[in-house]
């Protein structure tokens, strides 16, 4: 078995979900897959992205894609004077949460899911000026247990909360929100975007010649769940 990783290190947006001192629970689920990994002699390729003709050149028997998902970015959304030009950083969250730096002492993350609500706790704490907005209900689909305990630390860290609310515009050095019925003005120096992911199907267009198969997120967007039982299924299945 021969495993390519486009990244450094393997574990996917997991790593952004098992970041923090709080976290470390969740990293030995990593450290315990690669050391199984490694034990049952599977050759793990970090850096490396290979394209149909490198794929071919393994000769494989069969070929499982799992190439995961890429940060949702803003959309219609208007960017003045110009996104070089205005002032504001813009940052994925799920790089944030792996230790990207963010610029400036004010922050505006947009997306009130789980990575959202992480990333304003974490910057708040580190004491940037932080406002959350959400389309919807913020802590949407998060379970009960944590979305409560998400919500006390941002209270406690002192996040403005603007739910139903939504971005129609980036202005040099404010985000614009329609909020409550009307047009709010955040003071930023930078966006972080928590809104989602889209799949990557970089890989789904070519023949391989051999039987392919698509899983986790580049199938279809879900959870760690949905991925371990794709994963599992399928190797049951080989």
């Amino acid at each position: 078995v021969i495993l390519h990783e486009k990244s450094g290190e393997l574990g996917g947006q997991w790593l952004a979900a098992s970041a923090g001192e709080d976290k470390a629970a969740f990293r030995t689920i990593t450290a315990g897959l690669v050391r199984r990994m490694e034990k049952a002699g599977v050759d793990i390729r970090l850096n490396s992205a290979p394209d149909k003709n490198a794929i071919l050149s393994e000769k494989p028997d069969v070929v499982i894609l799992a190439t995961g998902a890429h940060p949702r970015d803003l959309s219609g959304v208007d960017i003045l004077p110009s996104p070089e030009q205005n002032g504001i950083a813009r940052l994925f969250g799920i790089d944030v949460l792996r230790g990207a730096r963010v610029p400036g002492r004010k922050a505006v993350v947009v997306g009130g899911r789980y990575i959202g609500m992480e990333c304003a706790v974490r910057l708040a704490e580190q004491g940037y000026e932080t406002s959350l907005v959400e389309m919807n209900e913020i802590g949407r689909g998060v379970i009960l247990r944590i979305r409560g305990i998400m919500f006390r630390r941002m209270m406690e860290a002192g996040v403005r909360l603007f739910p139903s609310s939504s971005v129609f515009r980036l202005t040099r050095h404010q985000v614009e929100i329609a909020h409550g019925g009307s047009v709010f003005p955040i003071d930023a120096d930078a966006v972080i975007l928590a809104i989602g992911t889209v799949p990557d199907k970089s890989l789904q267009e070519h023949d391989f010649g051999v039987p392919t198969h698509v899983i986790g997120d580049c199938r279809r967007i879900g959870d760690a769940r949905d991925a371990v039982a794709q994963g599992t299924e399928l190797g049951l299945l080989l």
